[in-house]
């Protein structure tokens, strides 16, 4: 298997979070920015930082039943600025992903992150 066969390459830390800080965190701060521009700007800094971490863990897409909360911050937490809400739509997503093994994670991770979005 391919995981196998590369599992003696170690990457030092270092050198991963240059990578993660120099082209992910961009990468994905631009995909927020996009997917909520109507109101991007005015947002405090920590709720943009809460909006790139769900975009991280869930992606930019807004088809579907299962991207409702993605909606609901797009089309009306953003534009009206309201951390609040984003916070709320944060944790309704614990709700998607009841029933499997990695709920649980996935929940603290929902809700670490609506704390994040209301921090001054």
């Amino acid at each position: 298997s391919y995981r196998r066969a590369h599992a003696d390459i170690r990457t030092p830390l270092q050198l991963a979070q240059a990578v993660f800080e120099d082209t992910s965190l961009p990468a994905y701060h631009g995909l927020a920015a996009r997917a909520f521009r109507n109101g991007w700007d005015g947002l405090p800094p920590n709720a943009q930082g809460a909006l790139v971490a769900t975009v991280y863990v869930r992606g930019a897409g807004m088809r579907g039943e299962s991207r409702a909360e993605m909606r609901t911050l797009r089309d009306e937490c953003v534009p009206a600025g309201d951390v609040q809400c984003i916070a709320r739509a944060h944790r309704a997503m614990c709700a998607r992903f009841e029933g499997r093994a990695d709920a649980a994670g996935l929940c603290k991770r929902f809700r670490e992150t609506a704390a994040l979005a209301v921090r001054a």
